[in-house]
């Protein structure tokens, strides 16, 4: 067999296979001897937190002499209570029925724009009147730029 950096040798697959069966092994061997952890089987996971710092958070989790070692930093306790305003956010947000806003929103921008066309309406109309009754001067002089002076 050639050596492991030879041009000759195969084409990696057999240490591949080796590296892949040496390392589920060690998986499961980490996922048979421990109970908590990310290694945990989902049977193990019924009732209980995901985590020692959820665990102390919530308070699910019981310290079993007078004195323990497990704290909860500032920073953690932080983010637990943020997550846990999202959470409550999502599940708030699930509960209410979902309104059809939309067609009130457009029929409201409707009626704004035909009102604001009306009132324009109305105010050329009386510029128009009131331009009826303005007399205009025919001169023969005119403006500076050739137009009617009033």
């Amino acid at each position: 067999m050639p050596s492991r950096n030879s041009v000759n040798r195969p084409k990696d697959g057999i240490l591949r296979r080796k590296k892949a069966v040496g390392l589920a092994r060690k998986r499961a061997a980490k996922r048979s001897s421990a109970p908590t952890g990310r290694f945990r089987g989902p049977a193990s996971l019924v009732g209980t937190a995901k985590s020692s710092a959820v665990a102390l958070y919530t308070g699910v989790s019981q310290p079993t002499g007078l004195l323990t070692t497990q704290t909860l930093s500032n920073k953690r306790r932080k983010k637990l209570e943020r997550n846990q305003i999202y959470v409550d956010r999502r599940k708030g947000a699930a509960d209410k029925p979902k309104e059809d806003d939309t067609t009130m929103d457009v029929d409201e921008m409707v009626q704004k724009k035909e009102q604001q066309a009306k009132s324009i309406r109305e105010a050329l109309w009386s510029v128009i009147e009131q331009g009826r009754s303005v007399p205009v001067i025919n001169g023969t002089e005119g403006t500076t730029l050739g137009g009617p002076s009033y």
